[in-house]
């Protein structure tokens, strides 16, 4: 089977950073900050996030969508260069010329200067040629000396930290395009001016932490930010948490929901942990924020970057998490679920921000460094819940559920061990390098073309949908230690987390740096442990320096909910039941519907002839190309098929629903004898 779409004459080369794409990006530039004002400021996260929705509709070949989404966009936001410049492109590939040109000009004149990428790019091929385009050029050789004296004048200055209040607004805030979020920047009063209360609960956890902050033995948690995205719905107060500064942001900020749900759009130059104790709760795609972080193009980058960047945010997972199966597709060391609605977040906050303020100052800032201070919270977090009863414990899910129980807490132990930690103890999270795996076929073993089987890859998680009809997912692994101050050597351990032991095996060499996974086909039943199903399979590796094991980086095996297989013995499919029970849910973020059943058939070699489909009371039959049988011969075996392509619509529930439609393009066959029940083309 082949996916119907209009053919493209040439690869749209886009101008957004860091997005996986059949169109190849060749460009990086970026919005420059003195062309923007406050108002434009803080809507680039929007503007940005609207971007990519039109940058995976290309990478869909969806043309004509993404033309009118464009328009859209560009009329909003008439300032925003990279909308500009890819509205520019699309048009001039759709041979609208004049409008192209428009719409580069505007680019032009909001900040693009790559002179050199206008003549690489072969999207503009149709007006590289006009005088409009060649005069476009030479007017940026002239730009280069104004745009500097731009820039002299246009300086962000950090914003001092004043009575625990951190303020986001225009004059210390830019647009990062490398990131594509917002970087805030702050002055904290010193350590020695700070309160000497850290917490100002009347409880052990608290007593001990003051104590050990009093006698210089602890950071505190002056120099920490505390980001509230749910405006104070959930939140902790500057009463109990004296050291604590707590985000504040601009009206204009506030307006464009800079400080709302769950944080993709901005980054502080400081330790943060923040929370928002909200959830989409409508609609066909409502999820909590760990979902949503999950299955939003470059959420899991961005979690990732808030990781290495000393972030760290806790979200309720509301309905996804329930005692009989969560809905989450991933786990992750990035973030923090907690099992609950409004306000399961805070205690977790408050085991945060005491794990924070129990280093040692010297251990704080080192990790802080090198980007691991949230790694190692983690570890200390999950190492001293009361569900880790023994080391073993510690490699399983007892330490690392996909949601966390509030009462599993142990603040004090926590304290302690964090305030333990000495200079060089900690490993760092693994980084991980995938070096092959193997991968749907499309039209053969993969009929998903617009969900590709990568969920998110990032150097210390990662997910795989499974939509391969193939018996056994396969991938191969690389892993580093990511401290840079480590010293001696650094082992890595491999274990399985969730799913079937007997249908994984893990081939691990050089103390686990590399390691062979397989990973075979998991029913439903291989993904209820004790009454609770969970649709991935989880597979961890720690590093381990002799003096601490870090927190766990995680490969994630994501199995459709519903979706039924029978293999053979020598794993081929026999068939595939598409078909789910009324009122159950599947993510139609990640699943499409499809209402049939397949069942495959092979020839004495164990090649693939062909399938035969039931859908409702059709039986249609097609060849191993994919292609539905039109004429047979005398033995039953396909002489003329027709290809079909698959069209995607959406049902009145939001669900992507696939259905198959002629495409008026004929596959011939002729077989070499009787026993051939293959064949071969003839056209």
């Amino acid at each position: 089977m082949r996916h119907q779409h209009k053919k493209l004459a040439v690869t749209l080369c886009l101008m957004v950073a860091a997005v996986p794409l059949v169109f190849s990006p060749q460009i990086s530039h970026g919005q420059e900050q003195q062309h923007l004002s406050p108002q434009q400021l803080f809507a680039m996260p929007s503007a940005n996030d609207r971007v990519r929705s039109v940058i995976s509709a290309l990478s869909r070949r969806q043309i004509d969508g993404a033309l009118k989404s464009l328009e859209k966009i560009t009329a909003t936001y008439p300032w925003h260069m990279d909308s500009q410049y890819l509205y520019a492109s699309v048009l001039a590939v759709k041979g609208h010329k004049e409008e192209a040109l428009d719409a580069l000009q505007m680019a032009i004149d909001n900040g693009f200067d790559n002179r050199q990428i206008l003549f690489k790019d072969a999207n503009l091929a149709n007006i590289q040629k006009e005088p409009r385009f060649q005069k476009m050029v030479e007017a940026l050789l002239n730009k280069t000396e104004s745009k500097n004296k731009a820039e002299a004048a246009t300086q962000t200055v950090p914003k001092t930290v004043s009575s625990q209040q951190a303020m986001v607004d225009g004059t210390n805030t830019l647009w990062e395009p490398r990131f594509e979020m917002l970087w805030s920047q702050f002055v904290f009063n010193d350590r020695k001016v700070a309160p000497a209360t850290v917490q100002s609960f009347n409880d052990p956890a608290a007593k001990k932490l003051n104590t050990l902050f009093q006698r210089g033995l602890a950071a505190g948690n002056n120099g920490d930010l505390y980001d509230n995205r749910d405006r104070d719905h959930s939140k902790l107060t500057e009463k109990q948490y004296p050291q604590l500064a707590h985000v504040r942001y601009s009206p204009v900020a506030a307006k464009l929901n800079t400080d709302y749900g769950f944080n993709t759009r901005i980054l502080f130059d400081a330790p943060t942990l923040g929370n928002s104790s909200t959830a989409v709760t409508s609609g066909a795609f409502w999820r909590s924020h760990s979902r949503l972080g999950y299955t939003t193009p470059g959420g899991a980058q961005k979690l990732y970057l808030q990781h290495v960047r000393n972030h760290l945010y806790v979200y309720p997972a509301v309905k996804d998490y329930s005692d009989t199966e969560d809905l989450l597709p991933a786990n992750t060391p990035f973030l923090i679920t907690t099992i609950g609605k409004s306000g399961s977040d805070k205690p977790y906050l408050r085991a945060v921000a005491s794990i924070l303020a129990a280093f040692k100052p010297e251990v704080k800032e080192r990790l802080a460094k090198d980007g691991q201070l949230m790694s190692a919270v983690q570890m200390i977090l999950r190492k001293n819940l009361k569900t880790v009863k023994k080391p073993e414990h510690y490699f399983s899910t007892k330490a690392h559920p996909i949601a966390f129980a509030a009462d599993q807490l142990q603040l004090e132990k926590m304290i302690e061990h964090a305030n333990g930690l000495n200079m060089g103890d900690y490993p760092g999270l693994p980084l991980l390098k995938v070096n092959s795996e193997n991968k749907p076929i499309a039209g053969i073993d993969n009929f998903v073309g617009q969900m590709p089987e990568p969920l998110f890859t990032t150097p210390s998680s990662l997910s795989r949908v499974i939509r391969s009809s193939a018996f056994e997912k396969t991938i191969n692994i690389e892993t580093t230690a990511s401290r840079s101050d480590q010293k001696g050597d650094v082992t890595f351990r491999w274990v399985i987390l969730r799913g079937n032991p007997e249908k994984i095996s893990i081939n691990s060499e050089d103390d686990g740096a590399k390691a062979e996974i397989k990973v075979q086909w998991h029913t439903r039943k291989d993904l209820t442990i004790k009454g609770h199903y969970s649709g991935r399979v989880e597979i961890a590796v720690f590093a381990d320096n002799g003096k601490e094991v870090s927190a766990p980086a995680i490969l994630n095996f994501y199995y459709p909910p519903y979706q039924e297989r029978v293999y053979d013995p020598s794993g081929n499919l026999l068939s595939i039941d598409h078909r789910e029970p009324a009122g159950s849910y599947s993510d139609p973020q990640l699943f499409v519907k499809r209402d049939w059943k397949d069942s495959f058939r092979y020839d004495e070699k164990n090649r693939l002839i062909g399938w035969t489909r039931v859908s409702g009371d059709e039986k249609t039959e097609f060849t191993y190309h994919g292609a539905k049988i039109i004429s047979k011969d005398n033995l039953g075996r396909a002489l003329k098929a027709e290809q079909i392509g698959l069209l995607y619509n959406r049902d009145k529930k939001g669900r992507m629903v696939i259905e198959g439609e002629p495409l008026g393009r004929y596959l011939n066959y002729q077989y070499q004898n009787e026993k051939d029940l293959r064949g071969f083309l003839i056209n």
